[in-house]
């Protein structure tokens, strides 16, 4: 979501709803990222690799090793830099 705005209202509208355990706004460090509205457990931290994700999104390990081989990370897709809220 491109305004915080815009997440704060979907929770408050999914909070009146069964079903959406722990429900929090994200925020996202990253201009080019928008923020997200999460329930449930926590997601891996951004640093994880892929088959961490995979494995908390529920892909099984014969789809996570597929995914992995055709898609390596590299340095440059690995690691971004934040900016600051405040910076926008």
């Amino acid at each position: 979501m491109s305004c915080i705005c815009f997440g704060l209202k979907v929770r408050d509208l999914l909070l009146e709803q069964p079903g959406f355990p722990d429900l929090r706004v994200r925020w996202s460090p990253y201009r080019d990222t928008c923020h997200t509205v999460e329930w449930g457990d926590a997601a891996p931290e951004w640093w994880e690799d892929d088959a961490v994700f995979g494995r908390f999104y529920g892909y099984s390990e014969s789809a996570n090793t597929s995914f992995v081989r055709e898609r390596p990370q590299t340095p440059s897709s690995a690691t971004s830099t934040p900016c600051s809220p405040t910076a926008l």
